[in-house]
């Protein structure tokens, strides 16, 4: 009752009616604090939907602003492409002029050329003239040795026909098939080289065309393949845009929820604390004793302990739980509120790529169609053609024909030679000798004429061919020199006629839409941007048009609208908020107290029904533990008496190491006198000198060290005495053998450490840790510590 501050159940009574009275007040404001938090929720949200409008519309005018200021420069350069389409339409016409003004200056100096040629052909052909009428004068000479010759063959071949008639008609007529068959296979190599050339030219001219198909369709696949890669990165960025929205989406209401749930736990955590705190005050109160000091305040004096039932404290279960899911929220909270804000990141991210991205003007079906029919035109045109290795083949057969052609002659020429032969050998078979001069009826005499007589007319012949040779070729010279300077002039005369035609055709171009010649050039950088300045225009139209729908749309949003202090109807909602989480605070708190007190009432009528029977009961057990807790004329407690027991063999076991270190001038002994509930636990020295006992206090420094290590090393005796079990074999001493005298270089100091040394010699390790010279000196082993800059290091010590 004293710890709820009541000082009786009758007041307990009333404290309970005021609390009931509490919560219906608390119910009421927290009603009322609800329906206000509620308002301010529809007010805020209402005014952020306002505010959400009015940026919309201030954007929608900010970006519409932007595109009316380059309406100038989009103007200028739809009117640039105006003029550069009209003058797209001249691009042939020029081209066409271009042409005919080179073809003019080509022809007129192939006419310089023809001219110059022809005149250096009619003069080779004045030299062959007057060359041939040389040889021409020659000419009974040439029909003599011929006749010569003849009559001297035939001479020649009616000795060899006298001879061998029969064998030589044989032979000539082999020989003549021979010939006649190397001339046939001969020819029928030069028709089927001449197929071959036919047909490789024809395939060539195939080649060329499909090579010019073919660079054209790969232009266009290379310009389709960019499409479709701009397509399918258009396509990603727009999937992940659309992803990362939902995910945000998604998680703004996760958040929402999670904060919704952190401000319900923190109500409950702070109802349980405060529970939690009422009920350990009355668990602490149950644990006072008397004359002891208060675990809380250290006080000795308890005037008014709180009291009540000890099952109370089952309510740190409660906050500990309430506290763990408060916690839980609050990390939940607090992580979907880091999500989220990754996820906007994200959809921002995702949406200024989408937004730096260009969307393709065709559906990616429709460029990977024409991709396939692309490459079905690409495989309809079949494997690539070398057009260099088909042209070095052409002219390979070219040298091929060209050689077989001169073989092929000279085998019809042996053939015709052979032809002649049988024949001649078949007349001399029918003649015989008689046509023959007698100087001549020898092989040799007629092999010899003949020989001087073929050099004669070989050479007068030689002459005579070369010099209409020549002549023939001058002529031909001559007429093709002006078949080439007739063309030329034509060609000449054409060409002119062209270039006059295509200047005529480029100024009525340029007349019909409305173009100078030097507007014409000057707009020729900009026909190759047609189509981009197009799409430009387009797109920027587009985007005016759009961005003046949306600023209408925008504006016709707000309407009479007028804009919300967004700040103030947040922080009014926020208040609101507030207020109502500290009335639900208050009533959870208000009806935890009813609970509590109603809880403490039944307590103290449980109580007092056990603490009635509990004395019934205890009453001999109750005087046992008075007397045992110190209510005897001593007032001495039982633990307090075992304790001293104990503690005189303790101080029994001391004196006997204080006495050798002090030469028997001291013993311990306990203090009877002085203390409360520990009287007998103080100590005493009883000094032999004086022969009174005196408190340790008055001790010197070094008095003192020595009796707290014949306690301490008492009390280890006693210790390792009482249980067989335990060993205190290492003893560690710091400091204080400073405070010694070192009379005659030893004194006190020297018999404190005789008396360690003794322990040593008892199987017990000591370790000293000292500055004193002399305890180093009596100590055999050790170490020092060295302090450097990088550390201290320890360094081995030892005395031989």
């Amino acid at each position: 009752l004293n710890a709820e501050g009541f000082e009786s159940t009758d007041a307990l009574l009333d404290g309970i009616n005021v609390a009931q009275t509490a919560v219906e007040e608390r119910s009421v404001v927290e009603a009322g604090a609800k329906q206000q938090a509620q308002a301010a929720e529809t007010a805020f949200r209402t005014a952020e939907a306002v505010e959400a409008k009015f940026v919309a519309s201030a954007q929608a005018q900010a970006k519409l602003t932007i595109l009316m200021g380059r309406k100038a420069e989009f103007a200028a350069i739809a009117d640039r492409m105006k003029q550069a389409a009209r003058a797209r339409l001249i691009v042939d016409v020029e081209e066409q002029l271009v042409t005919a003004r080179e073809d003019v200056k080509d022809a007129e100096t192939k006419l310089a050329e023809a001219t110059q040629a022809q005149s250096e052909a009619q003069q080779k052909v004045k030299d062959a003239i007057e060359a041939v009428a040389r040889e021409e004068a020659r000419a009974p000479e040439i029909e003599t040795a011929r006749k010569r010759k003849d009559d001297l063959e035939r001479f020649a071949r009616v000795l060899e026909a006298a001879s061998a008639s029969a064998e030589a008609v044989q032979a000539a007529l082999e020989a003549q098939r021979i010939a006649q068959a190397a001339f046939g296979k001969s020819k029928d190599r030069l028709d089927q080289l001449r197929s071959t050339r036919a047909e490789r030219a024809t395939a060539l001219k195939s080649a060329r065309s499909a090579e010019s198909a073919r660079g054209e369709l790969m232009k266009a696949q290379t310009y389709l393949l960019t499409q479709k890669k701009a397509a399918e990165d258009y396509g990603k960025a727009e999937a992940a845009a659309r992803s990362a929205k939902a995910a945000f989406e998604k998680e703004s209401a996760a958040s929402a929820k999670a904060l919704e749930h952190e401000t319900e736990a923190r109500a409950a955590y702070a109802a349980a604390e405060q529970a939690l705190a009422a009920a350990q005050a009355l668990h602490l109160a149950t644990k006072l004793e008397k004359d002891a000091p208060c675990p809380v305040c250290g006080s000795t004096d308890h005037p008014k302990p709180a009291t009540g039932d000890i099952e109370n404290a089952g309510r740190d279960q409660a906050f500990r739980e309430a506290r763990d899911r408060f916690e839980t929220a609050a990390r939940a909270a607090r992580e979907a509120s880091e999500k989220l804000a990754g996820l906007k990141a994200t959809l921002e991210a995702r949406e200024e790529t989408l937004s730096s991205l260009e969307q393709p003007t065709d559906t990616l079906a429709a460029i990977l169609e024409n991709v396939r029919q692309i490459e079905a035109d690409l495989g309809a045109l079949g494997p690539a053609v070398n057009l260099e290795e088909v042209e070095a083949a052409i002219e390979a057969l070219d040298e091929q024909i060209e050689t077989q052609e001169t073989e092929t002659e000279r085998l019809r020429s042996e053939a015709d030679k052979c032809r002649n032969a049988a024949t001649e050998a078949r007349a001399a078979r029918d003649g015989k000798l008689e046509a023959v001069p007698e100087a001549l009826r020898t092989q040799s005499a007629v092999t010899s004429a003949m020989d001087e007589t073929s050099r004669i007319l070989t050479a007068l012949v030689e002459a005579k061919d070369k010099a209409e040779a020549v002549l023939k070729a001058a002529r031909e010279a001559v007429l093709s020199a002006d078949a080439a300077r007739k063309g030329a002039e034509e060609s000449v005369a054409t060409c002119k006629l062209r270039l006059e035609k295509a200047e005529a055709t480029f100024r009525t171009r340029l007349s019909e839409q409305g173009l100078t010649e030097e507007v014409y050039q000057s707009l020729k950088p900009a026909i190759a941007t047609i189509d981009s300045d197009s799409e430009a225009v387009r797109r920027y139209e587009t985007e005016l048009n759009e961005a003046q729908g949306a600023a209408n749309a925008a504006a016709s949003a707000i309407g009479d609208l007028t804009r919300p202090d967004l700040p103030v109807v947040k922080e009014a909602h926020e208040t609101a908020l507030a207020a109502l989480t500290k009335a639900t605070e208050d009533r959870i708190a208000a009806s935890n107290r009813v609970g509590q007190l109603e809880k403490l009432r039944q307590s103290l009528e449980d109580t007092m029904r056990k603490l009635d029977k509990a004395e019934a009961e205890s009453g001999p057990l109750r005087k046992i533990a008075a007397l045992t807790n110190g209510d005897n004329p001593l007032s001495l407690k039982l633990e307090t008496y075992a304790i001293g027991a104990m503690f005189d063999r303790v101080l029994e076991a001391a004196n006997l190491r204080l006495g050798p270190m002090t030469s028997s001038r001291y013993q311990l002994e306990r203090d009877t006198e002085g203390g409360r509930g520990s009287r007998g636990l103080g100590i005493q020295a009883f000094d032999v000198h004086t022969g009174k006992s005196r408190g340790t206090d008055t001790l010197s420094g070094g008095e003192t060290f020595i009796a707290a290590l014949a306690l301490a090393l008492g009390l280890a005796d006693v210790v390792e005495s009482a249980s067989g079990k335990v060993r205190l074999d290492t003893i560690f001493i710091d400091e204080g053998f400073g405070s010694l005298d070192t009379e005659n270089g030893s004194g006190t100091l020297d018999q404190v450490l005789n008396v360690l040394n003794s322990l040593v010699k008892n199987s017990r390790a000591v370790g000293l840790i000292s500055h004193v010279p002399l305890v180093q000196e009596a100590i055999p082993n050790g170490f020092y510590v060295r302090k450097g800059l990088t550390g201290s290091a320890i360094e081995e010590r030892s005395i031989s």
